[in-house]
């Protein structure tokens, strides 16, 4: 889904809940523009394809070659996480073997792990050790050898920090994360750049997967402006492989991505905007083709593609103020819900999530504490299930052990639910808040997740009930 272009600072809170809990440690979470692009980048790079669910087939051969367009970002070191979400992580898996590399560690270690972070242009790649200490208590901590020197007490300090969150069956687990910082170099430079990194808790099962990994995010990225035939577009180039070598990533289908604000509307939005660096796309009618590619990813060139592919339309226009897409489907409990027509006289909350969401887990207390909070108000909420097919006895065992009040809809079709399609969300979780009286949507994006909820719905009710309204005019 898409965000508001107003960039806010990203608590751990907000970090926390936007993993998804998938197997593969993807996740989603955003400058100007500003969209969440981490589930989006994953889905690009497992399947190699563009934006919109469109596979990008050659239809015919595009017109003759034009000059190529040099291309010029700023590499942002730090804070591409807060602004454009996560991508798909690197894992450093973690041994309590200290390695000979190490030559000089921290006093007074407990219980470490150790790994190693590798991150640069081929050939030149810097190799940091890394050790998480006591990694099963709260006041555990996380040493990196920034200048890989096998040194790891001459180093910038890694910020870590411990939470707890609620998973399946109403479980506590711990979660620790942070930032790190690792020397790469581009030829005579030495860059500082940051990863957000995430350790989770060996017994939940949901995690299963990355038992004993330090799982890294590129919290860095090459952001700017292209020029495309004569019109200034804002851009970033992300690299979703976080091994900070972005010609080997945009050599690869989905390994950088590359965002363009094509509308203007301060938005990078999922679909016509976010394209695989390593595929062509279509801007404005022409095809386009990003080729060499500089290690650092502050230097490209787009040419005109020999094929051509077909233009992706932007979507609808779905920030506050607009009016929410009407749809009528059936609920778990067999009615049929007319959204938003059923919600006169109240704020209805439409929240995507699913049952293998970790951000959904973490951010569940908080919806149904708002719900509990604001029902008598006046607040509704409508839940969409974006599960796999055959899990729907999984959804409704989760609305039991959560008390989830609200209808559901389920179809079993992952992204492709058709309220899912209708509203462009690929991430979870997601929600509009929408007026159930004028049908216009009230809040969205970040503003709906995490500690800004609560916020979020109060002032809403300040500003949108009928009554308030009604009092205003």
């Amino acid at each position: 889904m898409r965000h508001t272009a107003t960039a806010k600072p990203e608590t751990a809170a907000d970090r926390a809940i936007s993993y998804n809990g998938s197997s593969d440690g993807g996740c989603s979470a955003a400058t100007t523009p500003d969209w969440n692009v981490g589930h989006l980048m994953m889905k690009l790079a497992s399947v190699g394809i563009t934006c919109g669910i469109i596979a990008l087939a050659p239809l015919r051969p595009a017109c003759a070659q034009s000059a190529p367009i040099q291309a010029k970002l700023r590499l942002m070191t730090k804070g591409a996480v807060a602004r454009y979400g996560l991508s798909m992580p690197a894992r450093v898996p973690l041994s309590p073997v200290a390695p000979t590399e190490v030559v000089k560690a921290p006093a007074g270690l407990i219980s470490p792990l150790y790994g190693f972070i590798s991150m640069g242009p081929s050939g030149d790649t810097s190799t940091s050790a890394v050790i998480v200490d006591d990694p099963s208590s709260p006041n555990s901590h996380l040493y990196v050898d920034s200048n890989g020197d096998g040194d790891l007490t001459d180093d910038p300090p890694a910020v870590w920090r411990s939470s707890t969150y609620t998973g399946l069956g109403g479980h506590t687990y711990m979660l620790h994360d942070g930032t790190v910082t690792v020397d790469v170099r581009y030829g005579s430079r030495t860059v500082p750049l940051s990863l957000y990194v995430r350790l989770f808790d060996p017994s939940d099962p949901s995690h299963g997967a990355l038992r004993d990994q330090l799982v890294c995010y590129a919290d860095y990225a090459c952001t700017g402006h292209v020029t495309l035939a004569g019109k200034a577009y804002s851009a970033a180039l992300l690299d979703a492989t976080a091994k900070a070598d972005f010609t080997a990533a945009a050599a690869q289908p989905g390994g950088a991505v590359f965002c363009i604000d094509v509308n203007g509307n301060g938005v990078f939005d999922s679909q016509g905007e976010v394209y695989s660096a390593s595929q062509p796309f279509n801007i404005a009618g022409t095809t386009y083709k990003i080729a060499d590619v500089a290690p650092d990813g502050t230097e490209f060139v787009l040419r005109r593609s020999a094929t051509s592919v077909p233009l992706i339309p932007a979507p609808p226009d779905l920030r506050p103020g607009k009016p929410a897409l009407a749809f009528t489907m059936p609920t778990l409990d067999g009615g049929t819900v007319h959204f938003p027509a059923d919600y006169h006289g109240k704020l209805v909350l439409l929240y995507f999530w699913a049952t293998w969401c970790g951000g959904c887990q973490l951010d569940m207390p908080r919806v149904r504490a708002v719900y509990s909070r604001y029902h008598t108000q006046g607040l509704e909420i409508l839940g969409v299930s974006l599960d796999h097919a055959n899990q729907k006895a999984r959804v409704e065992d989760f609305e039991r052990e959560n008390a989830l009040p609200w209808p559901q809809i389920y179809e079993g079709k992952y992204m492709s639910s058709a309220v899912a399609q209708l509203y462009f969300v690929n991430t979870t979780p997601s929600g509009f808040l929408v007026d159930g009286d004028s049908g216009e949507v009230v809040a969205d994006g970040q503003s709906l997740r995490g500690p800004q909820l609560a916020a979020t719905v109060a002032a809403a009710f300040r500003h949108w009930l009928p009554g308030a309204r009604a009092g205003a005019h």
